[in-house]
């Protein structure tokens, strides 16, 4: 019996070791963690300059992830663990992207952070793994891939990227359809961010309110007098109003959700949290039992590694594809 109860204690330890074989969240060592070893040392290189040059100028920050293999992790669920764990973007507008690549598991996922899933929609992010990614890496091209996906998820961020089956065709007019997306893109871009900024404190929320209204007030009013002949002034101050009354009563509503404090709570006491962390020197926090990465200093004018997320986080936001 006493053989019998080793052998059962032995194979329960060899059983939660193996358990616990998998790896955890990899460290944030820089903009790009190619750990899966598929691009090549100009490739990183060039990859960490255009992305440091997006976040001196924008604050935006996204990271590229490579790995060998996700070990038998669901996909989706390992890049949020990922993007929560390194914090990308900044704490108050979690503005952040990864692109996560897995090698022999031959998948790609792009995670986007809350504040940017306006500008960056699941849509276009399975677009850019369908149109820049997915041909290259069947090619063995993970260079060309890479670089092409990220320069294509920057331009989403800044309005000029062209997918490559609207950059050719016919020279005729462009379609009325088109003008109607991008101007209903323009519309709803600035109002699903405020709505983001409903999380925040009172001040912040009701300034990214009425700022909001003034840019309806002014583009809706040049649409109302260019494209539907009706009177400028008219025409902003019903776009403003407008917002301002849906705005104004979602926020009334969402005050009364316990659910919804317990979030704004959560989110002050992060950006509490980061703030006397990097007064102490800290590099990371717990905010009601969850783990956040605290950037030290800015990283950005640093010229090694010296990379950290902002305390960015992620909703599940993105698309995920393969080759």
């Amino acid at each position: 019996m006493r053989t019998l109860a080793l052998v059962l204690v032995l194979a329960s330890g060899l059983l939660a070791s193996g358990a616990h074989s998998q790896p955890g969240v990899p460290p944030l060592t820089g903009r790009v963690v190619d750990l899966g070893e598929v691009l090549s040392p100009a490739t990183e290189q060039a990859l960490d300059a255009r992305l440091r040059a997006l976040e001196d100028s924008t604050t935006e920050q996204v990271a590229v992830l490579t790995v060998p293999s996700l070990n038998g992790e669901n996909l989706e669920q390992w890049a949020t663990e990922v993007f929560r764990t390194w914090g990308l973007g900044q704490a108050d507008q979690d503005n952040g992207v990864l692109l996560l690549i897995a090698r022999d598991d031959r998948k790609i996922r792009i995670e986007v952070g809350y504040g940017l899933e306006a500008l960056l929609t699941d849509a276009r992010a399975g677009q850019i793994i369908r149109d820049e990614m997915t041909p290259r890496f069947r090619a063995g091209d993970f260079d060309g891939g890479t670089l092409g996906a990220v320069e294509a998820i920057i331009g989403s961020l800044d309005g000029t990227y062209v997918p490559p089956e609207a950059s050719g065709g016919s020279s005729g007019q462009t379609p009325i359809v088109v003008w109607a997306v991008l101007v209903l893109c323009m519309l709803a871009a600035p109002v699903l961010l405020s709505f983001r900024k409903l999380l925040d404190p009172p001040p912040t929320r009701y300034a990214t309110g009425v700022m909001t209204a003034i840019y309806l007030a002014v583009f809706g009013g040049s649409i109302g007098e260019g494209i539907l002949g009706a009177n400028s002034w008219s025409a902003g101050a019903l776009s403003a109003l407008g917002f301002l009354a849906v705005y104004l009563g979602l926020d009334r509503a969402l005050s009364g959700s316990p659910a919804w404090q317990e979030k704004r709570a959560h989110r002050a006491k992060k950006i509490a949290a980061f703030r006397t962390a990097r007064k102490r020197g800290q590099t990371s926090v717990v905010v009601d039992g969850r783990s956040y990465s605290v950037p030290t200093v800015s990283s950005s004018s640093s010229s090694g590694g010296g990379f950290s997320g902002g305390g960015g986080s992620s909703g599940g936001g993105g698309a995920s594809g393969g080759w």
